[in-house]
């Protein structure tokens, strides 16, 4: 072997101690390098032996180069392995303060709560108030539709009140009549007992007004003429005859039919020389 394949050969091993990821290509390249060498002394001629020769030499220099990149390599990861497990080693020395610190801390706390716990069991702990249940208040009452009574119902609420003479209920309970059933068979007896009640009641005026009301809203009505025949009767007892004759001849003329009205005549009798 000469000494071009001699000196290319230790530059492989070398490069082969630095232990690179260029581990493979190396072996590779030695592999090479020997075959080289295993040729050259075996092929006749000088020309083929000096071609060799400087193959082996090319070989060489890029195996020197490679061993200088490698030694390059080589000190640049030593340097950051060594920054890194310095970085790390720093990391590790805070977190184990932070560590320390905080088992400090809770030393400290659990001391405080086992005082607290011994002064309180020496006044004795009071056991924490169950807070008051809600009051719960009871649901509206559901409002209920208002009885309303039938015409007849009220009718004879009215007369018995009218018996009694309480005329201030009666005279309620006919209105309520009236608003509800106007078109009632007992609505115009209704607003009849009305004029009868105020007339008891001393309110004559009035009396009048609802005894008139009669057959203006009734003119059909059997009320009719004793309503007319009732608010004359008022008018005489205010001293008003021209008005109540006015009204018994109304009568007369309005309900012809009527039997004769016997009544009527008798008042007229009465207050024809007034």
């Amino acid at each position: 072997m000469t000494s071009n394949l001699r000196d290319a050969c230790n530059a492989v091993g070398c490069l082969f101690e630095h232990r690179q990821p260029t581990r493979l290509f190396v072996l590779r390249l030695s592999g090479v390098i020997l075959i080289a060498g295993a040729l050259a002394g075996c092929l006749p001629g000088t020309t083929t032996q000096n071609e060799l020769a400087m193959d082996v030499y090319k070989i060489k220099m890029a195996v020197q180069d490679l061993e200088s990149m490698a030694k390059e390599t080589s000190l640049s990861t030593q340097s950051w392995q060594s920054s890194f497990a310095l970085e790390n080693d720093i990391r590790a020395r805070q977190l184990n303060d932070r560590l320390a610190s905080l088992d400090v801390r809770l030393m400290r706390i659990e001391e405080l709560l086992r005082r607290l716990l011994e002064q309180n069991a020496g006044a004795g702990m009071v056991a924490p108030q169950k807070p008051d249940a809600p009051t719960v208040s009871a649901p509206p009452p559901v409002p209920t539709a208002p009885i309303v009574e039938t015409a007849n119902e009220l009718w004879n609420q009215g007369v018995q009140a009218m018996d009694a003479e309480d005329y201030q209920n009666a005279l309620a309970v006919f209105e309520r009549l009236q608003n509800l059933y106007p078109s009632a068979p007992e609505a115009d007896d209704a607003l009849f007992e009305s004029g009868a009640a105020l007339e008891a009641m001393g309110k004559t005026t009035e009396a009048i007004k609802t005894f008139l009301s009669v057959p203006a809203k009734y003119p059909a009505g059997n009320r009719s003429p004793q309503a007319m025949f009732r608010a004359a009767q008022c008018h005489v007892s205010l001293g008003d005859i021209p008005t109540a004759r006015k009204i018994l001849n109304d009568i007369l003329v309005k309900y012809p039919s009527r039997g004769g009205h016997p009544q009527v005549h008798d008042l007229l009798n009465q207050i024809k020389d007034q």
